[in-house]
């Protein structure tokens, strides 16, 4: 049985801010949300922490709309804190 790889402090900051933006707005955030709840001037800041969450199998990636990027927080990701 494989593990699945744990997200870094930083990921698991941006997983645990997803998660209270999809409890909040009923919709997952972009990456444009994201970059925004962290302050950052632009959402490519974002970019690669979300990709990085991709690949460790934490998040799921849909688009509603070309424009739109969405993800959604996989259960096995969650971590209390």
């Amino acid at each position: 049985m494989r593990l699945k790889p744990q997200a870094t402090t930083r990921q698991q900051e941006v997983l645990n801010w997803m998660v209270q933006f999809c409890l909040t707005h009923h919709s997952p955030p972009t990456y444009a949300d994201i970059a925004k709840g962290f302050g950052l001037p632009h959402h490519n800041g974002m970019w690669s922490t979300v990709r990085s969450l991709r690949r460790k199998g934490l998040v799921d990636q849909y688009t509603l709309r070309p424009e739109c990027l969405h993800y959604a927080v996989k259960p096995e990701a969650l971590v209390k804190t």
